[in-house]
Order: structure tokens, then sequence, then C-alpha cells
């Protein structure tokens, strides 16, 4: 593909992903000791030779390089992507105006799972996006107890993006502890989805070790039964499907079903309702 578009003069853009940049001079030249015999062959098949590779990434090295911090909040993946449209000569005037980023103060819905990883963040990161487009309501992705003490006042709803290892985040475990037990005279309502083919809920043994050992250095054996029975209520809520890969119109309709289990938008869109919140543990925080 970038030898194509180097031979045939199409523009070229780069996003570098966490600092990942192009391959520097000696990896270039270098590279025909990347593939296999077999593989330069298929290559050949495309009339592609190595000196077309070298030539096409020695130019990569002279092309400016946007960069994306997958981690980053969605401020700056925002700004990073407004970069990258400009590079690619795209107007940015209908996505200035519909930028979808938001105060954590004000979110009326939290959204959350294995933040730490960098997939799931993203799935996240994108039914906010979507959540907010179908509601019109405030939703914000949550990282930690901080961000959720700052949202708890105002917010009614907690989704959960059900993934891999997500129950063994420990992270995730004292995230959601802050959210159960900092709202006890009105819960918030949490609402799940499997973001995650290979997501498995957990065999009662799970529960029992939990309830025994704790989970990780700071939610010790005295947070277990306290962890389990928080893990037990998330885990009772019918979870939706959700496909990160899947096609525009099919995310649109599983986001309106996700959307459907908010009952309560109206005031909270408001900003009028305000809850109770009660002070957290300092293991939580």
């Amino acid at each position: 593909e970038i030898v194509s578009a180097h031979r045939n003069n199409i523009p070229i853009v780069l996003l570098s992903c966490d600092k990942c940049g192009p391959l520097d001079k000696l990896a270039v030249e270098n590279i025909q000791d990347v593939w296999t015999s077999e593989q330069k062959n298929t290559l050949l098949q495309y009339h592609i030779t190595m000196d077309m590779v070298k030539d096409a990434y020695s130019y990569l090295q002279t092309l400016p390089v946007v960069s994306l911090q997958r981690y980053a909040s969605m401020e700056d993946q925002e700004s990073a992507v407004l970069d990258l449209m400009k590079q690619s000569k795209i107007s940015t005037k209908a996505f200035s105006k519909n930028r979808m980023s938001v105060s954590t103060e004000r979110a009326s819905i939290l959204i959350t799972g294995a933040v730490l990883n960098a997939e799931a963040y993203s799935t996240c990161l994108n039914l906010s996006m979507l959540v907010q487009q179908t509601t019109r309501v405030e939703a914000k992705v949550v990282r930690d107890v901080g961000q959720v003490k700052e949202a708890l006042a105002v917010a009614g709803y907690l989704v959960v993006v059900l993934s891999k290892e997500l129950l063994k985040d420990e992270s995730f475990a004292k995230l959601l502890l802050a959210c159960v037990e900092g709202r006890v005279e009105e819960p918030i309502e949490i609402v799940t989805v499997n973001g995650d083919t290979s997501f498995e809920f957990p065999p009662l043994e799970f529960f029992k070790d939990l309830e025994e050992k704790g989970l990780g250095s700071d939610l010790g054996p005295r947070y277990g039964p306290r962890l389990a029975k928080a893990y037990r209520s998330l885990l009772s809520v019918l979870a939706l499907p959700l496909s990160p890969h899947g096609s525009e119109a099919l995310l649109a309709e599983q986001v309106r079903e996700v959307c459907r289990r908010f009952r309560t938008l109206e005031d909270l869109a408001k900003g009028t309702k305000m809850f109770q919140v009660e002070t957290l543990d300092e293991a939580e925080e």
C-alpha cells in the first residue's frame, strides 16, 4: 500500500500512535532482512522490488507526523483528529462545531471499563460519543476515583463496558466501589454492555475467592465482601451487546438499545437533579 501510494503520487499522511514513528535510515537500509524469500516473491508478483520499498520508506521520513496518544483525554484526541484532517486537506468546519469533549463535573452519564487497556479505552470513548449524540445528554469516560468523585453529585448512570480480564483490574474495582458506595441514598444506576466476545462471566469460585482475599494490594481481604457484593450487583444486570468493530449502522442500533435503559434523562439533562455523595474510603481513592 505504501509503495503503491508513493509511486502513484498519492498523498500520504502519517499518524503516530503512542510516539511510534517511521523507520530510521539504518532500518530502511536493512528492510530486505525483514521478509522471507517467499514474502519477497509475493511482492514481486505485484511488481514491487526492495528498492521501491526503500524509496517509499525513505520518503516517509520526510513527512510531518501527527501525534495521537491512545490513552489521552477525549479533548487531546479530538485535537489530533483535527490536525490529521488538516494534513489530509479535509474540512474541519463541521467537526469543530460538534466536538464531543465535556467536563466530568457536568456529565450525567459516566462510562468506564478496562480503561488501562488501549483497545477497551477506545471502545469507551467511541461509546461515549455515540451515547451523547443519541441522547443529547453529556456523557464522559471516567478513568479513576478522582473523576468519579467529581461526577457523582450529578451523574445518574454508570455504563460499564465488559471485556476480558476486567474483573481482575484493581483500578476498575476501586472505581466501581466508589460509584456504588459513594451513592447510598440514591444509588447510581448501572448499565452494562458486552464489548468483548471473549468476556466470560465468572464462576461461583471467583466470588468466594474474592470475598476471602480481596483484589490486589490496595483492596485486600477487608474489602473482599464489599467488592464481591459490588461485582454481583454489576453482573446481575443484563448486558447488552456492543460490536466495537461492527458497521456504523449496527453500532447505531446497538447504542439506541443501550440508551433505552436511560429512563430519567430529562431532569439530568436540565442539570437540576443533585445527589447526596458519601465520603469514600482512602483505599478507594
